[in-house]
């Protein structure tokens, strides 16, 4: 099927399998119950429409419609593959995180009907806020302690993640360090001839103390960022998974990116985020081993390719992060 199209309504047929799940969910009957579709959301790579199941007798649940989107060139792209694999995995990850959540606050957003062929996916929302507004305003006490607690969340929930056990990690490394090469190749030209060497030696031997352990290679969130973490009333919620297999460290380094780089309202206390996310994960030397060293190295050389095409302040931030570049080589 090609996917290479934004739908104008959401598919038939897996509104009505998710209609059904969250009837029996509430013990309702189905023909009571109808969708009504919000406006339609396009991402880089995916397109969203927001739900609302009803009753003769009012809400009943919100959900979210979401299908692929890559263009014709990107049909065979590695995006595509990993968009499929990531999907198909999904239901069994999500079963076990909430399996390992236990007891503790952190909610997911369940999946009520997926289509293998379409990678269409419906799930249920989450009531809450997306963390990135209440974090840019937490300047009381009390909001900025709800704010912590939650952000210490994340960093428990990536605990979670982490303790799948990963099948042979051979082609995911082999996936990740061509993704590395690819990135060090793009900021080349920023760099002296010396430092790119260096680069790719440092890059090397962090890339192989990481993978040298046998559980160096784990599940991850993919996306994890303010945006995808859900303030709720009864505690924290995580949404929009990827389920990549990744380097122990990915997730937790990108968060702690994403607070230094793309929000800078965050940034008189960001370092209290970061401890937060650590003391949740249960090591607060995190940010000291290989696979967040590692991945912080990714992450910097990504967010050089994106800013260096954002004009003359975007050209500002991507000095900043080669210069963290340039002194994690000294």
């Amino acid at each position: 099927m090609p996917f290479d199209h934004r739908p104008d309504v959401p598919g038939a047929d897996v509104l009505q399998r998710a209609l059904v799940a969250l009837a029996d969910k509430h013990s309702i009957a189905p023909e009571s119950l109808t969708w009504r579709v919000g406006d339609r959301n396009d991402r880089k790579r995916s397109t969203l429409f927001p739900l609302t199941l009803r009753s003769t007798e009012g809400t009943v649940a919100t959900a979210w419609y979401k299908t692929p989107y890559f263009p014709p060139a990107e049909q065979d792209s590695r995006h595509l593959g990993r968009a499929r694999e990531a999907l198909s995995r999904g239901d069994e990850m999500a079963r076990r995180f909430m399996e390992l959540a236990g007891e503790s606050s952190i909610a997911i957003n369940e999946t009520l009907a997926f289509d293998e062929d379409t990678l269409e996916v419906v799930t249920l929302g989450l009531e809450g806020e997306p963390m990135g507004n209440p974090l840019q305003f937490a300047f009381t006490g009390k909001s900025r302690t709800r704010a912590l607690a939650a952000v210490a969340a994340v960093g428990q929930a990536v605990r979670f993640l982490e303790s799948f056990p990963q099948p042979e990690p051979g082609p995911e490394l082999d996936r990740i360090w061509k993704e590395t090469e690819r990135k060090v190749e793009s900021i080349g030209p920023l760099l002296s001839e010396a430092d790119r060497r260096s680069l790719e030696t440092h890059l090397g031997e962090l890339f192989d103390l990481a993978s040298a352990d046998t559980h160096g290679v784990t599940v991850s969130h993919g996306d994890l960022s303010p945006g995808n973490v859900i303030m709720m009333d009864d505690g924290t919620g995580l949404i929009d998974f990827g389920w990549i297999p990744q380097l122990r460290g990915f997730d937790l380094s990108r968060f702690a990116h994403r607070l230094r780089y793309t929000t800078t309202s965050f940034r008189p206390w960001t370092e209290a985020l970061i401890c937060a996310v650590t003391d949740g994960y249960g090591d607060p030397d995190a940010a000291s081993r290989p696979g967040w060293q590692f991945s912080e190295m990714q992450r910097l050389m990504g967010t050089i390719q994106r800013l260096e095409r954002k004009g003359e302040g975007g050209r500002r931030s991507a000095g900043r992060a080669l210069a963290e570049i340039r002194a994690g080589l000294t």
